[in-house]
């Protein structure tokens, strides 16, 4: 049976800039060798003449689907500016104030500490229609803290644990000893997961957030940074 009730995606792409999502990808970065050992070929790819062709290349399902489907936010060169209020420049902090709609002082780095703010995804959580309804898939081994699944039993995979555990309806492919780097998992097999989960239980809220871009930007890797988006 199709579930006919409203359903909620979360994405997120850790570490991408608003340029490349509305300018498409950065000339200037791409010949400089110390971020594109090969500029050739990334043009080639990446760099058709135009703004709108260049974002559309990088990001076609945003740009044929989404842009034509829904809105988007964040064009600072349009005058539409999507801010954080935090006051720490770090992912910890952001994806507090992402879930729970406010800032908190004491949150300044990326320590894993359980976070003692209660989030919306527990709050539904709780409510007896979204009971078992809600998964969130991350490549990123914090987001228990982030979202203090101790507290609240939120079904989360972020590679060291497994969302089969919490449904034992379903056996999905382990991610566990598989890693990007010492805490990010590879995006794919974040998306298998969230994928195979999606398609066999259809949860009603669904949060999946991708953390290679964000990897391979702190490696001065511009080139690795547009293929990970």
């Amino acid at each position: 049976m199709i579930n006919s009730e409203p359903n909620l995606f979360v994405i997120i792409n850790d570490g991408f800039r608003w340029q490349e999502v509305f300018r498409g990808a950065d000339e200037h970065l791409i010949n400089i060798p110390e971020f594109t050992p090969d500029p050739v070929s990334l043009r080639s790819l990446f760099l058709p003449d135009t703004k709108e062709e260049r974002r559309r290349k990088l990001l076609p399902f945003l740009w044929d689907i989404v842009a034509k489907q829904g809105l988007l936010f964040g064009d600072r060169d349009m005058n539409s500016k999507v801010n954080s209020a935090n006051l720490y420049s770090v992912s910890y902090s952001g994806y507090n104030e992402i879930f729970t709609g406010t800032t908190d002082i004491f949150i300044a780095n990326n320590k894993k500490k359980y976070n003692k703010n209660i989030n919306v995804l527990e709050w539904l959580h709780s409510k007896p229609s979204f009971k078992d309804k809600i998964a969130v898939f991350t490549s990123w081994d914090i987001f228990p803290y982030i979202l203090n699944t101790r507290r609240n039993g939120l079904p989360i995979n972020n590679g060291s644990g497994k969302v089969s555990d919490y449904y034992n309806k379903i056996k999905v492919i382990d991610k566990q000893g598989i890693s990007h780097s010492e805490d990010t998992n590879y995006d794919m097999l974040t998306f298998v997961h969230a994928m195979n989960f999606i398609k066999l239980l259809q949860p009603r809220i669904v949060v999946i957030v991708f953390g290679e871009a964000d990897v391979v930007a702190h490696k001065k890797r511009y080139d690795l940074y547009l293929h990970k988006a």
